[in-house]
């Protein structure tokens, strides 16, 4: 006997449940409809979009602002098909259909959880080696990420060959499942002295250059209450910020083989490695590359003008 062949009158497909399933899994209301044809494109063409998402982005990580759009256009336009075509299908038998094989709550049930195992396998051995998201939760990286910023990071990172003045993700000394986003300031050899907020390394001051700085994404209270300017390491320039009326703590060290000096651009108000010393260059463990989105709290709404902002430049 077919799997597709009618089994018993069911009476009548009901549309709220097509649009159930297609919001759990695109391609099951199809199923629940009678359509398994278009079932065995939804649900593997979701699937897909995001493993060749993950995988564009591996190998083509200067477009991945491209990649991103575009993985979201079509996986948006899956879930819309999916829901729009069940409920009018559904709504169109009205009374007219016959039970299959398949309409059974096992069967979508097995659909849901497969394709969701896939999805998640695939989605954490691409976190793990290649690119993985991250939230920022503070604003010690300020101005270049503030709190509600989300970004991509590439995890491959070549050890041998850090640059001063770069961004990167490294593992807290106190805490071990946290990671912290600092600037690198200091590489194995190199002697640094941080006096009244300006950095000598190697001897030679740090240029630095007051800044007329505008951000409508840090908001009035911050930006009264700072003030900003633009650093200058290797010729890697990259804007600071000081808390008005804060006094500065001077600092020093020399840094051994396989250490390093991390800093956050907030200078009053990160903890780097100003408070726990240098870190071994083992401790990097990946490197920012794009926000992908951004959001406030208060007012609530989303930071349109920081999506797409690289940080790897």
């Amino acid at each position: 006997m077919d799997i597709g062949e009618p089994q018993a009158y069911d009476g009548k497909r009901k549309p709220w449940i097509a649009v159930l399933l297609s919001l759990l899994q695109p391609g099951l209301g199809q199923l629940y409809n009678g359509q398994p044809q278009k079932a065995y494109w939804l649900i593997p063409s979701f699937i897909l979009i995001g493993v060749m998402a993950y995988t564009a982005g591996v190998f083509f990580t200067d477009s991945i602002g491209v990649i991103l759009s575009l993985s979201s256009i079509f996986y948006v336009f899956i879930f819309i098909f999916a829901i729009v075509d069940g409920w009018r299908n559904a709504k169109r038998l009205g009374r007219n259909y016959y039970l299959r094989r398949y309409n059974h709550w096992l069967v979508y049930g097995a659909l849901i959880i497969f394709p969701y195992a896939i999805r998640s396998s695939s989605a954490q051995f691409f976190r793990t080696n290649y690119l993985e998201p991250f939230v920022v939760p503070t604003d010690s990286m300020a101005p270049i990420l503030i709190s509600g910023d989300r970004f991509y990071a590439d995890k491959r990172v070549n050890l041998e060959n850090v640059r001063r003045g770069d961004l990167y993700l490294i593992k807290a000394p106190y805490a071990a499942d946290t990671i912290l986003v600092k600037r690198l300031l200091g590489i194995p050899g190199d002697k640094i002295k941080i006096k009244a907020g300006e950095i000598i390394l190697n001897g030679t001051l740090l240029k630095h250059q007051a800044l007329p700085y505008a951000s409508s994404s840090l908001g009035p209270t911050f930006m009264q209450s700072h003030t900003f300017f633009s650093e200058t390491v290797d010729r890697k320039k990259y804007v600071i910020t000081f808390h008005n009326g804060q006094e500065h703590e001077d600092y020093e060290i020399a840094l051994g083989p396989g250490e390093v000096f991390f800093i956050g651009d907030n200078r009053h108000d990160s903890h780097d490695s100003r408070q726990f010393g240098s870190l071994s260059v083992n401790d990097i463990v990946g490197k920012p590359l794009l926000i992908w989105f951004s959001h406030q709290t208060e007012p609530l709404g989303i930071r349109w003008e920081r999506i797409g902002q690289r940080l790897d430049g």
